[in-house]
């Protein structure tokens, strides 16, 4: 849990699920399960999993549509709150790059990684 203003977030542990090595247009993309907080203005914040992130942007997914264009504040552990605009969306899923690239070496220290089995790494993309 982490407080945020005038309230409580939950936010949890980092789980590292691998590196897309053979992606050659996004080589820096890490496969992350990461529960956090988005905002979006004239919406109340909304809880999304990060499920890929590099110092550019992330992919997440949610329970609601979140519209293309949309400027959005994403919670990061260990940086806080970074601005992104929403680059693409596809139902529940979307991406977001960020307005300034974020230190991952800081952010990983915030947050080291849990390591996951191969068999977690199944079921939780089942």
């Amino acid at each position: 849990m982490v407080s945020v203003g005038d309230g409580i977030m939950n936010v949890e542990t980092v789980q590292q699920l691998g590196v897309d090595r053979y992606n050659i247009r996004k080589p820096d993309r890490i496969r992350i399960l990461l529960n956090t907080q988005l905002r979006i203005i004239d919406s109340p914040d909304r809880e999304v999993a990060v499920r890929n992130i590099s110092n550019r942007g992330f992919m997440a997914e949610g329970e609601e549509v979140v519209p293309i264009g949309s400027d959005a504040m994403l919670f990061l552990p260990g940086i806080g709150w970074t601005l992104a605009t929403i680059r693409w969306s596809l139902g529940t899923r979307f991406g977001g790059r960020f307005s300034d690239s974020i230190n991952m070496r800081q952010f990983w220290r915030a947050n080291p990684p849990r390591r996951i089995s191969y068999i977690e790494d199944i079921a939780l993309s089942a």
